[in-house]
């Protein structure tokens, strides 16, 4: 739910302000002046922080395999495994995960196979293994507490 703004966003937001650059990614932009040159520039930002990593490699592949989905599948080593597991062409075709049936697909066989049953309940750990750090977990936390409760009173 975090990382899909409640599912309503199927696409990573890479529009940020230099400020906010600083406070995503301070080990890449750990000055204004270094994040300058990407603010308000999506694709020049996802081409800086996804080229070169997370099976990402040839020119363009960062801003190819943005996060997309609702749980932001990122990088070219996701969608060539989800493809596998889901049989969508999505190497070919990134676009797929902006629609709800497949970015709901993805999504689901992205969590069965990156996060275990025995991480459920620990925020932070689980926010580690979405987000590769610690972004939103104040949020990730109060998401996690409504879910609970809605469970439990079903």
């Amino acid at each position: 739910a975090h990382e899909s703004a409640r599912l309503t966003r199927t696409v990573e937001n890479l529009n940020y302000s230099a400020q906010r650059l600083t406070q995503v990614w301070p080990r890449r932009f750990p000055t204004l002046a270094a994040a300058q040159p990407f603010a308000r520039n999506p694709q020049r930002l996802a081409n800086s922080v996804y080229g070169g990593r997370l099976g990402n490699d040839l020119p363009g592949d960062g801003w190819r395999y943005r996060g997309r989905g609702l749980i932001q599948i990122t990088g070219k080593n996701n969608y060539r495994l989800m493809e596998h597991i889901t049989g969508m062409p999505l190497l070919d075709e990134p676009d797929m995960l902006l629609e709800q049936e497949p970015a709901l697909r993805a999504s689901i066989a992205w969590w069965e196979e990156n996060v275990p049953d025995s991480l459920l309940g620990d925020v932070s750990r689980v926010t580690r293994v979405v987000n590769g750090g610690q972004i939103g977990l104040n949020h990730r936390a109060q998401l996690t507490a409504r879910a609970y409760r809605a469970l439990e009173n079903s």
